[in-house]
Order: C-alpha cells, then structure tokens, then sequence
C-alpha cells in the first residue's frame, strides 16, 4: 500500500547505504525550473500533488498545472491503492480537471512542494502502470518556482 512505499521511502533515507536510494530515485526523471519552463512551452501536463490549501497560499506553480492532492492521486475512495490516471476514462477526468487525459506518450509532470511528495506519486504511477513513458518529477516544487 501507499503507507508501505512511505516508510520503504523513509528507511531507505536513514541507511547508509545510500546506493538503495539512488536506486529508488533513479527510476523517476526529474527536471529543474529552467527545464520545466521549457516543458510548459509544448504539450505537457503538470500535476501539483499539494493540498488546496497549500496552493491557496502560494498560488499555482504555473497555470498549466492542476490540482489533485496526493492521497486523493493515489488511492481510491475505498484506500485501495490506485492511481487517479487509472481510475478515470478519458470523459471522467475531462469532467473533473477540465483537460484531457494524458496518453501514455505525454510528458506528465509531478511537482509538489518541495519534490518529495511529488516524485512518490510519479513513483507510484511507474510502478502501477509502466505504459507511461514520460513520467517527471519537478524536484525543487513550489519552493524552487516561487524563489
């Protein structure tokens, strides 16, 4: 479950042996601020896994992006484990985020605060649907965009 990737994410943090983590991050790209804005530039979509309230403060990251909390991205309403991009059909998340759903050959781009939010729901979207080719975690988050 969700719980178990955040204390396998945790743990792996506090061991020495940093090459575990390396790992586990080096399976998701990551892009910079100079890099994203270049991405913004084409067809990308951005999702901003922080809470309504955290963006109520700062704003958006950039008008591309939308807003799906973490835990609402990465579970079910039941708690199951599930991504958003697989519970939704193509008219259901048109309804709901007003844009259409990203294909599998999309850039989609994950940003949060500070990134680690971020690179956990791209994690899970790789890890629960690897159709997905261009799966980016912003990694400085709104603290970088906003600095």
């Amino acid at each position: 479950m969700f719980s178990n990737l955040l204390r396998r994410t945790s743990t792996k943090c506090c061991h020495s042996n940093k090459n575990i983590y390396k790992r586990f991050l080096s399976t998701i790209k990551s892009c910079d601020k100079n890099e994203l804005k270049q991405f913004v530039k084409g067809n990308c979509i951005i999702i901003d896994v922080r809470e309504k309230m955290e963006i109520a403060q700062t704003g958006p990251v950039h008008h591309k992006a939308i807003n799906i909390p973490l835990m609402h991205y990465v579970t079910d309403e039941d708690g199951n484990e599930n991504i958003l991009l697989d519970r939704l059909d193509g008219d259901e998340f048109l309804d709901e985020y007003g844009i259409d759903k990203p294909s599998y050959d999309d850039h989609i781009i994950f940003t949060c605060k500070a990134g680690v939010r971020s690179n956990m729901a791209a994690q899970l979207t790789l890890q629960q649907n690897p159709n997905y080719k261009n799966i980016i975690n912003y990694v400085g988050g709104a603290d970088d965009w906003f600095n």
